[in-house]
């Protein structure tokens, strides 16, 4: 058996800084990532399935370049007697994914002598051996980003992003997420300073949105070509094209939004660490593929399909118990979280024993009803 897979990667980065005035910093970076993978098999007619077929050989190669381009612009700033810090950041980013490849293969070889480097000495060679195909798609953001910060206590964060896809329909490729945090490092506080037993504390405040893009390649329409033909008037038998995936111009982003507060402890030096979290998220316009009936050329179609939300708890402390030669570390950690569905796509269609309130990850079994004897 001859099996032989060769990739081919290029990884190339070039970035350019400059200082505009006092504080203010320009970067653009210019980054590829090209990779070209193949693979050469050949099972001999000496093989179990080689001997079926009279020898199978093929050859598989797959092309894959990713460019980056940002470009940021940074102001850094010290005020009101250095006690007060701005750290403010504005950029573009652009991606784009393209993959292109092709397939190829024959059997019914007389010999084996040419491997994979003959294919046309096979006798079954035709549509159903060979394919090629090619994908692209391109994702553009701007993005915002704000750190303020008072007297080494006080820190406030505001981010916004507006992220735009070609993944989505021409209603809906741009979506907004705005995000702010803030903590407190009560530790620093003058009236923390009369003790000793609490080493660090510090609360957290946080709450935000993230987008989602991950739907395949595309909400657009698909044709494909069928290698296995159609008949016409005449008899004859011709390729044709048929539709493999319907156009949904409304997809728009899944959006996470999620609200966290928290507090960060330490006790006897920070002998003893932990932390105390509530948190609740909710993923809106969850993207997935929808059935659709059973009369439709199409079986699926990419939709947003509902609404879940998450919601929990979580505990965890650390201690160091023994330092020196030999050491003991303890790390304990108690959570508890609840995700149900809280909204379903209209055009969902559920099995008998599903509703719309049933958790997101919900097994389902069999009642009886008893046993029939006769």
């Amino acid at each position: 058996v001859n099996d032989v897979t060769v990739t081919k990667r290029l990884l190339g980065n070039v970035f350019m800084t400059a200082d505009i005035v006092s504080g203010l910093q320009a970067r653009m970076s210019v980054g590829i990532d090209n990779q070209i993978g193949k693979r050469t098999t050949y099972l001999p007619r000496t093989t179990l399935y080689g001997s079926q077929v009279d020898g199978q050989a093929s050859i598989n190669e797959n092309n894959k370049l990713d460019k980056l381009f940002n470009a940021t612009l940074n102001y850094k700033k010290t005020l009101f007697d250095d006690k007060h810090s701005l750290d403010a950041l504005v950029g573009y980013e652009y991606q784009e994914f393209m993959g292109d490849g092709f397939s190829a293969g024959s059997s019914g070889f007389f010999t084996d002598a040419f491997l994979y480097n003959s294919l046309g000495a096979g006798e079954v060679a035709g549509p159903s051996t060979v394919g090629s195909y090619k994908d692209k798609n391109k994702l553009a953001s701007y993005f915002g980003r704000v750190n303020y910060t008072i007297a080494e206590k006080y820190y406030l964060t505001l981010t916004g992003r507006i992220d735009g896809s070609t993944k989505f329909g021409a209603n809906n490729k741009y979506a907004f997420f705005p995000s702010a945090a803030f903590s407190w490092r009560v530790i620093e506080e003058p009236f923390m300073k009369q003790q000793s037993y609490v080493s660090d504390l510090k609360l957290r405040l946080s709450y935000g949105s993230t987008g989602n893009q991950n739907i395949g390649q595309n909400a657009l329409a698909f044709y494909q070509a069928d290698w296995h033909g159609y008949v016409y008037g005449n008899n004859a038998i011709s390729t044709g094209a048929y539709l493999s995936q319907i156009a949904n111009p409304n997809l728009k982003w899944e959006t996470t939004t999620g609200a966290n507060i928290g507090l960060d402890f330490g006790l006897l030096n920070n002998r003893i660490t932990g932390s105390v979290d509530y948190y609740q998220k909710v993923v809106k316009d969850l993207l997935a593929f929808r059935r659709l009936p059973s009369f439709m050329q199409v079986q699926t179609v990419a939709d947003n399909i509902g609404k879940t939300q998450s919601k929990g708890w979580e505990f965890a402390l650390h201690s160091q118990n023994l330092e020196g030669a030999f050491r003991w570390n303890t790390d304990i950690t108690f959570t508890r979280f609840v995700d149900t569905w809280k909204e379903r796509n209209p055009d969902v269609v559920l099995a008998l024993y599903e509703k719309n309130s049933d958790p997101i990850r919900a097994r389902y079994g069999y009642l009886t009803d008893g046993l029939l004897q006769v």
